[in-house]
Order: C-alpha cells, then sequence, then structure tokens
C-alpha cells in the first residue's frame, strides 16, 4: 500500500480563502493511494521491495479539483532491524 498527503497554508493569499475541502485546514491539498504489485526481499541486510503500482490522486489548488488515475514504479529501501531482546532469560531465544 502507497500513500502520500500535502497541505499548504499560505497566509499571504486571501484570495484562496475560497476554495472547496482544503479550506476547512489548508489553503492546498493533495493526497494519493495507491496499490503496489511487486516483491520484497532482504538482501544485504536491510529490506529492500519494488514494482509497479496504481492509484488514486486528489488535487486541489485555486480553488480547482482534480481526480485522476496514477500509474508508476516504485523503490524503496529501510534499515535493517534492531535485533532487540524483549526477554530477560538469556536461554529463552
Amino acid at each position: 500500500m502507497l500513500g502520500r498527503a500535502r497541505a499548504s497554508y499560505l497566509s499571504a493569499a486571501p484570495n484562496r480563502k475560497d476554495g472547496g475541502v482544503s479550506t476547512w485546514f489548508s489553503d492546498e491539498l493533495e493526497a494519493m493511494l495507491g496499490v503496489r504489485v511487486g516483491s520484497g526481499y532482504t538482501d544485504y541486510g536491510f529490506p529492500t521491495g519494488n514494482g509497479y503500482f496504481i492509484g488514486v490522486n486528489y488535487r486541489e489548488l485555486l480553488g480547482a479539483r482534480f481526480v485522476g488515475a496514477v500509474i508508476g514504479y516504485s523503490i524503496d529501501m529501510g534499515t535493517p532491524r534492531s535485533k532487540r531482546r524483549y526477554s530477560s532469560c538469556d536461554d529463552c531465544d
């Protein structure tokens, strides 16, 4: 699952106060929600994944609203998980 959002408040732009959904908390609003079809692996000790995705995008800028479809290719990478010991018993793990 992929998602992102952005909300901008512009204090010096009084002409943007008549927008739609975004007037409740910001002057501009953008959001995207998608699903990735791909693979994940842990080569070299850290989690990595990649694949194509499809999603829906919503954007509101200067009072104009836009809803559209998004397709793309996603690559992500993370840091290795720490090996914490949650048990106080050394012989239990």
